[in-house]
Protein backbone atom coordinates (compact mmCIF):
# COMPACT_ATOMS: atom_id res chain seq x y z
CA UNK A 1 0.00 0.00 0.00
CA UNK A 2 1.74 3.28 -1.21
CA UNK A 3 1.10 6.29 1.45
CA UNK A 4 -0.21 9.83 -0.32
CA UNK A 5 2.53 11.83 -1.10
CA UNK A 6 2.61 15.08 1.59
CA UNK A 7 2.65 18.11 0.11
CA UNK A 8 5.55 20.61 -0.11
CA UNK A 9 6.20 22.67 2.58
CA UNK A 10 6.00 26.15 1.27
CA UNK A 11 8.55 28.42 3.40
CA UNK A 12 7.83 32.20 2.46
CA UNK A 13 10.70 34.15 2.19
CA UNK A 14 10.89 36.94 5.24
CA UNK A 15 10.50 40.38 4.13
CA UNK A 16 13.24 42.47 3.63
CA UNK A 17 10.93 46.27 4.34
CA UNK A 18 12.66 45.93 8.15
CA UNK A 19 16.06 45.47 6.87
CA UNK A 20 16.07 47.77 4.58
CA UNK A 21 14.18 50.30 7.26
CA UNK A 22 17.21 49.52 9.09
CA UNK A 23 19.71 50.12 6.57
CA UNK A 24 18.34 53.59 6.11
CA UNK A 25 17.71 54.79 9.45
CA UNK A 26 21.47 53.59 10.25
CA UNK A 27 22.66 55.67 6.52
CA UNK A 28 20.96 58.81 7.62
CA UNK A 29 22.38 58.39 11.42
CA UNK A 30 25.65 58.67 9.68
CA UNK A 31 25.29 61.47 7.40
CA UNK A 32 23.94 63.35 10.64
CA UNK A 33 26.77 62.99 12.37
CA UNK A 34 29.27 63.53 9.82
CA UNK A 35 27.66 67.11 9.04
CA UNK A 36 27.02 67.53 13.09
CA UNK A 37 30.94 66.77 13.03
CA UNK A 38 31.99 69.14 10.12
CA UNK A 39 29.42 71.98 11.52
CA UNK A 40 31.64 71.49 15.07
CA UNK A 41 34.79 71.59 13.31
CA UNK A 42 34.55 74.69 11.22
CA UNK A 43 33.35 76.88 14.62
CA UNK A 44 36.86 75.36 16.59
CA UNK A 45 38.88 76.19 13.60
CA UNK A 46 37.02 79.40 11.36
CA UNK A 47 38.87 80.19 7.97
CA UNK A 48 40.68 83.35 9.12
CA UNK A 49 39.07 86.44 7.46
CA UNK A 50 40.83 88.67 4.39
CA UNK A 51 42.34 91.61 5.76
CA UNK A 52 42.60 94.80 3.30
CA UNK A 53 45.75 94.21 2.50
CA UNK A 54 45.03 91.14 1.43
CA UNK A 55 43.45 89.61 -1.63
CA UNK A 56 41.63 85.64 -2.21
CA UNK A 57 43.62 83.63 -5.07
CA UNK A 58 40.19 82.27 -6.17
CA UNK A 59 37.37 85.28 -5.21
CA UNK A 60 39.38 88.50 -6.33
CA UNK A 61 41.77 87.33 -9.06
CA UNK A 62 40.73 87.64 -12.48
CA UNK A 63 41.56 84.38 -15.17
CA UNK A 64 44.99 85.61 -16.16
CA UNK A 65 45.92 86.67 -12.60
CA UNK A 66 44.91 83.15 -11.26
CA UNK A 67 46.40 81.30 -14.04
CA UNK A 68 49.66 83.28 -13.08
CA UNK A 69 49.37 82.89 -9.21
CA UNK A 70 48.92 78.99 -10.10
CA UNK A 71 51.88 78.26 -11.95
CA UNK A 72 54.42 81.11 -9.62
CA UNK A 73 53.72 78.68 -6.67
CA UNK A 74 54.71 76.11 -8.52
CA UNK A 75 58.43 77.55 -9.91
CA UNK A 76 59.03 78.97 -6.62
CA UNK A 77 59.52 75.00 -5.47
CA UNK A 78 61.89 74.57 -7.70
CA UNK A 79 63.19 77.73 -7.14
CA UNK A 80 63.42 76.94 -3.40
CA UNK A 81 64.83 74.03 -4.31
CA UNK A 82 67.53 74.81 -6.45
CA UNK A 83 68.27 77.48 -4.02
CA UNK A 84 68.71 74.89 -0.93
CA UNK A 85 71.62 72.84 -3.07
CA UNK A 86 73.41 76.05 -4.48
CA UNK A 87 72.79 79.19 -2.53
CA UNK A 88 71.75 80.79 -5.35
CA UNK A 89 68.87 82.64 -7.02
CA UNK A 90 67.61 80.77 -10.31
CA UNK A 91 67.78 83.54 -13.16
CA UNK A 92 64.72 84.28 -15.25
CA UNK A 93 66.75 82.67 -18.17
CA UNK A 94 67.39 79.75 -16.19
CA UNK A 95 63.73 79.37 -15.59
CA UNK A 96 62.96 79.78 -19.20
CA UNK A 97 64.88 77.35 -20.06
CA UNK A 98 64.27 74.67 -17.89
CA UNK A 99 60.35 75.53 -19.71
CA UNK A 100 58.96 77.25 -16.13
CA UNK A 101 55.65 79.13 -16.80
CA UNK A 102 55.26 82.02 -16.23
CA UNK A 103 59.18 82.78 -17.50
CA UNK A 104 58.88 80.75 -20.22
CA UNK A 105 57.90 82.45 -23.44
CA UNK A 106 55.65 79.64 -24.46
CA UNK A 107 51.62 79.88 -25.71
CA UNK A 108 50.94 79.65 -22.03
CA UNK A 109 52.65 83.47 -21.43
CA UNK A 110 51.38 84.75 -24.46
CA UNK A 111 47.91 84.22 -23.44
CA UNK A 112 48.59 85.64 -19.93
CA UNK A 113 49.75 88.62 -21.07
CA UNK A 114 52.96 88.48 -22.52
CA UNK A 115 54.46 89.44 -18.98
CA UNK A 116 57.93 90.70 -18.35
CA UNK A 117 59.89 89.31 -15.91
CA UNK A 118 63.13 90.42 -13.71
CA UNK A 119 65.04 89.07 -11.20
CA UNK A 120 65.67 91.84 -8.16
CA UNK A 121 68.09 91.01 -5.21
CA UNK A 122 66.42 91.84 -1.64
CA UNK A 123 67.82 94.86 -0.16
CA UNK A 124 70.54 93.61 2.71
CA UNK A 125 69.04 95.56 5.28
CA UNK A 126 65.72 93.58 4.75
CA UNK A 127 66.98 90.64 6.11
CA UNK A 128 64.04 88.68 5.87
CA UNK A 129 63.92 88.57 2.46
CA UNK A 130 66.18 86.51 -0.09
CA UNK A 131 65.54 87.70 -3.62
CA UNK A 132 62.36 88.66 -5.67
CA UNK A 133 60.75 88.00 -9.49
CA UNK A 134 58.78 90.67 -10.91
CA UNK A 135 56.57 90.57 -13.54
CA UNK A 136 55.53 93.58 -15.45
CA UNK A 137 53.75 94.95 -18.70
CA UNK A 138 50.98 92.75 -18.88
CA UNK A 139 48.93 92.86 -22.26
CA UNK A 140 45.90 91.29 -20.87
CA UNK A 141 42.94 93.66 -20.01
CA UNK A 142 42.90 94.80 -16.35
CA UNK A 143 46.08 93.04 -15.82
CA UNK A 144 48.16 94.20 -13.18
CA UNK A 145 51.42 93.50 -12.02
CA UNK A 146 53.22 90.56 -10.10
CA UNK A 147 55.71 90.33 -7.21
CA UNK A 148 57.12 86.34 -6.12
CA UNK A 149 58.62 87.28 -2.99
CA UNK A 150 61.57 84.40 -1.83
CA UNK A 151 61.93 84.60 1.59
CA UNK A 152 64.38 82.73 3.52
CA UNK A 153 64.22 82.66 7.14
CA UNK A 154 67.75 80.92 9.58
CA UNK A 155 66.08 79.02 12.31
CA UNK A 156 69.70 77.48 14.03
CA UNK A 157 71.12 75.08 10.67
CA UNK A 158 67.77 74.79 9.07
CA UNK A 159 66.26 77.53 6.37
CA UNK A 160 63.02 77.54 6.01
CA UNK A 161 61.30 79.11 2.52
CA UNK A 162 58.07 81.63 3.48
CA UNK A 163 57.59 82.34 -0.39
CA UNK A 164 54.31 84.46 -1.11
CA UNK A 165 52.71 86.51 -4.46
CA UNK A 166 51.65 90.00 -4.62
CA UNK A 167 49.54 91.76 -7.11
CA UNK A 168 49.62 95.55 -7.76
CA UNK A 169 46.88 96.61 -9.62
CA UNK A 170 49.25 98.91 -11.81
CA UNK A 171 50.75 96.90 -14.49
CA UNK A 172 53.96 99.18 -14.29
CA UNK A 173 55.06 100.30 -10.60
CA UNK A 174 58.42 100.48 -9.75
CA UNK A 175 60.54 97.57 -7.73
CA UNK A 176 59.66 98.05 -4.80
CA UNK A 177 63.31 98.28 -2.43
CA UNK A 178 62.14 96.67 0.55
CA UNK A 179 59.49 94.34 0.33
CA UNK A 180 58.59 93.90 4.21
CA UNK A 181 54.73 93.64 4.18
CA UNK A 182 54.44 96.76 5.82
CA UNK A 183 56.46 98.82 2.92
CA UNK A 184 54.60 96.42 -0.31
CA UNK A 185 51.24 97.85 1.63
CA UNK A 186 51.85 101.26 1.64
CA UNK A 187 52.75 101.13 -2.21
CA UNK A 188 49.54 99.50 -3.27
CA UNK A 189 50.53 95.52 -3.26
CA UNK A 190 48.26 93.08 -1.91
CA UNK A 191 49.04 89.64 -0.90
CA UNK A 192 47.34 86.98 -2.47
CA UNK A 193 45.68 84.55 -0.59
CA UNK A 194 45.14 80.82 -1.28
CA UNK A 195 43.38 79.19 1.05
CA UNK A 196 41.31 75.61 0.32
CA UNK A 197 38.82 75.49 -2.44
CA UNK A 198 36.17 74.70 0.49
CA UNK A 199 37.55 77.68 2.60
CA UNK A 200 37.70 79.81 -0.35
CA UNK A 201 33.76 79.25 -1.16
CA UNK A 202 33.27 80.08 2.71
CA UNK A 203 35.27 83.30 2.39
CA UNK A 204 32.92 84.25 -0.76
CA UNK A 205 30.05 83.85 0.69
CA UNK A 206 31.14 85.82 4.18
CA UNK A 207 30.39 82.18 5.88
Amino acid sequence: MTSAALPAATVKPSSGRLESLIIWIACAVIAVGCVSYATARAKQHPVPKLLQWQVSALGGLSVVDQAIHSSLLAAADEIAENYTFTSRWKTVKDLAERLNPPFYQDAFWKENGSVTWTLHAANPDDTAAGAYYMGTGGKAQGQGAYLLIMAHVHAGIATAQQNTVWIHPKNNPPPPTVVKPEALIRQGWKQVIAYRGADELRNLKGR
